[in-house]
């Protein structure tokens, strides 16, 4: 997790973190959140191929576990929604690594954090990974991410575990 006030360098490093892991990740691994397409064509239920059970499920695990959305097609779906429609396809796919800059930005504060909890828990049962770059820090408890960095000012970032995160001040700079 990337956490930091708006112009602290939070994309950049992030576009840097991509940058690299795209030099030596094979194609599709490797996956950035909007980049994740939106099928205009088709109800959002009918977008996931696996069965309709696991699809029903891994929409609800991203917090889309309304029938009446399921119905309604991507283009259709409030910018919150189609920020949790493409975290789910994410979830869906092979891709081994998510990128995602402005995590729940779109969301309430209430669903963001339910959002962060569940791609937290995902994240830790499927051995994936994650990078998601934000300037809101009530996240953190919920997602539990591996690592933090802490962007302070450009410039002046810091970097520890998350278990050294809750329990004290060790600190390493980059």
């Amino acid at each position: 997790m990337i956490c930091g006030a708006s112009g602290s360098g939070k994309s950049t490093l992030l576009r840097a973190i991509e940058a690299k892991l795209r030099a030596t990740k094979k194609p599709g691994q490797l996956q950035r959140l909007t980049d994740i397409p939106l099928t205009p064509d088709r109800a959002v239920v009918d977008c996931f191929s696996q069965p309709l059970a696991e699809t029903l499920a891994l929409l609800s695990r991203a917090g889309l576990s309304e029938a009446r959305v399921w119905l309604r097609k991507p283009a259709e779906l409030s910018e919150g929604e189609q920020f949790r429609y493409r975290l789910a396809r994410w979830m869906a796919s092979s891709a081994q690594v998510l990128l995602a800059d402005e995590f729940c930005a779109p969301l309430d504060r209430i669903t963001a954090r339910v959002v962060a909890w569940q791609l937290g828990k995902f994240v830790r049962a499927s051995r994936r990974c994650a990078i998601v770059a934000t300037s809101h820090e009530d996240l953190l408890a919920d997602l539990q991410p591996t690592r933090v960095i802490r962007k302070r000012r450009a410039f002046n970032t810091k970097t520890r575990r998350h278990q050294e995160h809750q329990g004290g001040d060790v600190n390493s700079e980059i």
